[in-house]
């Protein structure tokens, strides 16, 4: 009986004992799935004359170390070799006109690979997740590199981007942990999500003048790149683009960034300065802080700086997301009375942090505000302030006094989660009641007037008026 099944030139399915496996002479291509989590093959011999390699053709072969790939191969099609975990190298032929999407994903053996000069385009997930892949040669022809083409390649440490590539699409080198330099090509003109998320050793990264925009978490925990030149083409910094960039010491906005979005040096915790080109429209920098140019947002404080006090100047509106996210050292803030809306996360892990004294004409501190103030022993909220959103003191472990409205207040879930037993909120006129476990209530409403109590995190109350009063009668003292 024989090992193959073929089709009209096509080898369908292998039905043999495993080992090494040598093709027969005349086959055209291997079909699709054709030795598809075959466990007991560990080499295959392709003859001369096959043109094509199909879908997933030896997808899942966990024990195959070893593949001799003639020079007729000119397409192997997308997760040939998708999950090879043993294959230890390969050799392309100078034939192949792409590289397609998975195929060689999670092949965990291969230790370096190069890509045959003619190749335009490595498809998606191409190498993803190679983890042993310490060395990649790519061509002169390359153009693209798609998303998530060397994803997860931990060992990478050599790789040399060619000038004529334009396109590197998402997550293209996202976690490779061992990658220490890179320079990218002048054709290029954005980098994408996530390009170099978790590249954790890069230092040294040359960005050329042409790019147009830095995406969301582009450098997201790059934790030892130390500087970063942006372009002066920049006209866009996405979401996050360099948070957690432990390294990064200083940062220069361009004079063409036109829009900053969300917390991009967010968690940066050695970075004490940033400065922005002084023909900016959009921006400004006061004292190595970073502003709208009106100066009414306050949109990122470095927190690396020393200085455990800050006076949020007059004038500013809004603090904005993840402002001051992290800021270790601070364990005071003066807010201005201009002051409108602290967005969520803007003071979150500030975990020196001692009091806070929010002044009258704040009308919104937003989920989270001040989440993980470690230190926190005092708040106070004006009674501009009617909403206490949900996680707005969470994990606050010191919290032992809060001040609320004189007037109705409306406290959300989950608001003063990992508060202790023992801390106290006052709510000048009304009496709180903890929520925290009854999760089917959007919020509750302070109704009871004229009496100022001691709040137990963990009480429950009552809600009918002479319980209530008997209660407040044993715990509270009338003002």
């Amino acid at each position: 009986m024989s090992d193959f099944i073929i089709e009209k030139g096509i080898l369908t399915e292998y039905v043999g004992h495993g080992g090494t496996v040598e093709i027969p002479r005349g086959i055209k291509e291997i079909g699709d799935l054709a030795f598809d989590e075959n466990c007991d093959i560990t080499k295959v011999i392709i003859p001369d004359g096959v043109t094509a390699i199909g879908v997933g053709a030896f997808n899942s072969c966990t024990n195959l170390a070893e593949i001799v790939i003639p020079e007729s191969v000119k397409v192997i099609h997308p997760h040939a070799f998708d999950y090879c975990p043993s294959l230890s190298s390969v050799k392309l032929p100078s034939n192949l006109k792409r590289i397609c999407t998975g195929v060689f994903a999670y092949c965990e053996a291969l230790s370096e690979i190069t890509v045959p000069e003619g190749i335009e385009k490595i498809d998606d997930g191409a190498f993803e997740q190679c983890m042993s892949l310490t060395t990649v040669r790519l061509p002169d022809s390359l153009t693209r590199i798609g998303a998530q083409a060397f994803s997860g390649c931990i060992s990478l440490t050599d790789i040399n981007i060619p000038t004529n590539v334009s396109y590197i699409e998402e997550r293209a080198f996202n976690g490779c942990s061992s990658l220490t330099a890179l320079t990218l090509p002048s054709g290029l003109r954005s980098i994408k999500t996530s390009t170099f998320e978790q590249c954790s050793s890069l230092v040294s990264l040359t960005v050329p003048e042409g790019i147009t925009t830095i995406e969301k978490k582009a450098f997201f925990e790059c934790s030892s790149l130390t500087n970063t030149a942006i372009p002066s083409t920049v006209t866009a910094i996405g979401d996050l683009a360099y948070a957690i960039c432990k390294s990064l010491k200083t940062v220069h906005i361009p004079k063409n960034v036109k829009n900053i979005n969300l917390a991009p040096f967010s968690s940066c915790t050695a970075l004490t300065e940033i400065t922005v080109d002084e023909d900016n429209p959009s921006y400004r920098s006061i004292d190595g802080v970073l502003y709208t140019k009106n100066a009414e947002i306050l949109l990122a404080y470095p927190i690396g700086r020393a200085e455990t006090r800050f006076n949020i100047p007059d004038g500013v509106v809004n603090v904005a997301s993840q402002a001051f996210s992290c800021a270790h050292w601070l364990t005071e803030i003066t807010f201005p009375r201009s002051l409108k809306i602290i967005c969520d996360f803007a003071f979150h892990g500030c975990d020196r942090l001692v009091s806070v004294d929010i002044p009258e004409g704040v009308t919104r501190v937003c989920d989270s505000a001040f989440s993980g103030c470690r230190s926190l022993r005092w708040a106070n909220l004006p009674d501009t302030v009617k909403t206490v959103e949900i996680y707005t003191f969470l994990n606050c472990v010191s919290l032992q006094d809060t001040r609320l409205s004189m007037n109705n207040v409306t406290v959300k879930p989950r608001s003063f989660i990992g508060v202790p037993d023992d801390g106290r909120i006052y709510a000048g006129y009304s009496i709180l009641k903890h929520i925290e476990d009854r999760e089917n209530e959007n919020s509750w409403t302070c109704a009871i007037r004229g009496f100022l109590t001691r709040y137990y995190a963990r009480e429950t109350g009552w809600k009918e008026t002479e319980k209530w009063r008997e209660y407040i009668n044993k715990r509270t003292r009338k003002i």
